[in-house]
């Protein structure tokens, strides 16, 4: 509990400073970015989009800026859930620096709406843009996997584990897969354990559920290949 309260006392000072930043020096762009950032962190959303559209009227006319905001505004929507507003935001980002992390949160805002194929074609998008990154690559492995494919789901996870052998999230997901397959995931679980126990933990628990809907997935394809 105490470490909580000082965890929160710690984002308090941190917006604090970056609301200071801000009054100090108002034609920065990414003081307010930063700041909407921070209160989307912390679960304050409608602060977060109050800030960055006041924002959007101060920097009217400066191209940069306003595509910044557009894709802070994104990020807040897509935070508090509200797909069709993030959708619309991140469409509007248009500067070749933010273009690739656009289609990214696209691919992301269809994949929690469960919309996988758009999900795909922006992952992969993104992907194209974003070739020392391994987040899209690891989405669409999550997707395929949502889709029942484990076999490319496998495929995506080893590319993005090519591009970066830190991705947790790509190693322990693929250790799901081998599970499913009925191979040995020891090497991948472990790595994740060994690197963050505390990440490992959250997707262990998560685990059973991944597999039984997994399960649910082979056998709907075995029963449409009949």
């Amino acid at each position: 509990m105490g470490e909580r309260k000082e965890k929160q006392a710690q984002i308090q000072q941190a917006i604090k400073q970056l609301v200071a930043a801000v009054d100090a020096h108002p034609d920065e762009v990414e003081r307010y970015y930063e700041l909407g950032t921070a209160l989307t962190e912390q679960q304050s959303y409608p602060q977060a989009e109050e800030l960055l559209k006041r924002a959007l009227s101060h920097f009217n006319g400066d191209n940069h800026a306003e595509n910044l905001l557009h894709y802070g505004l994104g990020n807040v929507y897509y935070a508090s859930g509200l797909y069709q507003e993030a959708l619309g935001e991140f469409q509007r980002v248009q500067d070749k620096r933010l273009k690739g992390q656009a289609y990214m949160m696209i691919a992301q805002t269809y994949y929690a709406q469960k919309k996988y194929q758009q999900a795909l074609v922006f992952a992969l998008t993104a992907s194209e843009q974003l070739k020392r990154d391994s987040a899209p690559l690891t989405l669409m492995g999550d997707t395929f996997m949502a889709l029942g494919n484990f076999t490319q789901a496998h495929e995506y996870y080893t590319k993005a584990l090519t591009v970066n052998g830190q991705d947790l999230r790509a190693r322990f997901q693929r250790g799901v897969v081998l599970t499913v397959q009925g191979k040995d995931p020891a090497a991948d679980f472990d790595f994740v354990k060994r690197h963050d126990p505390a990440f490992y933990k959250r997707m262990q628990a998560r685990l059973a559920d991944t597999q039984k809907f997994m399960q649910q997935a082979v056998h709907q394809r075995e029963k449409k290949d009949e």
